[in-house]
């Protein structure tokens, strides 16, 4: 009885941690049927440490799981394709629609293509962050470190991506406040 209650728990609470799970395992593998077998595998290792009494925490567990499992997928990969326009063509593979107008969109290929330019431990950072959608604590939980370690990281690497990436066309209020000719003080 306890066994059916255990795995009514975990596959509720497994329906609930996916989506985001399988949006860090994406950013990371670049492909949806590579980020599910990821998940899935995640999964499995999960329910049997659970099995085994090993896990304190299996949303922290699962995230650092994900995240490990998905950098070794990445790096068996022997054909890798860069994500230009161009390589994606040549694929058939449309680049996404970007969203209007079109001088203010950042393409998701330049954006990944900045975060890889990012030291390892930036991007881990970044991507539980803001595609797992995890708070500060959460993340130093998930990659054992702490808070002000992964705000630097974090502040560090949005300044690197900011400094990477185009500048966006919209007016910045601040520069045109500052544009703004002074009276003369008489």
């Amino acid at each position: 009885m306890a066994q059916t209650q255990q795995q009514s728990w975990f596959t509720g609470w497994l329906e609930q941690q996916r989506p985001g799970l399988l949006r860090m395992a994406q950013s990371i593998v670049k492909d949806r049927s590579e980020a599910e077998d990821v998940v899935q595998d995640t999964a499995l290792a999960l329910w049997r440490r659970l099995e085994q009494g090993g896990v304190e925490d299996p949303a922290a567990y699962a995230r650092r799981a994900v995240w490990v499992n998905a950098l070794k997928r990445r790096s068996r990969w022997r054909d890798w394709v860069p994500l230009e326009a161009e390589a994606l063509a040549l694929r058939g593979l449309p680049e996404p629609a970007s969203p209007s107008p079109p001088e203010l969109a950042l393409s998701a290929w330049e954006l990944e293509a900045a975060l890889a330019e990012l030291p390892a431990a930036q991007q881990a950072v970044i991507r539980l962050r803001f595609y797992g959608g995890l708070t500060f604590a959460e993340t130093a939980e998930a990659l054992s470190l702490s808070i002000n370690t992964v705000g630097s990281r974090c502040r560090y690497a949005l300044h690197s991506l900011r400094q990477m990436l185009p500048k966006s066309q919209e007016p910045n209020p601040k520069e045109e406040k500052n544009a703004k000719p002074r009276r003369k003080k008489r």
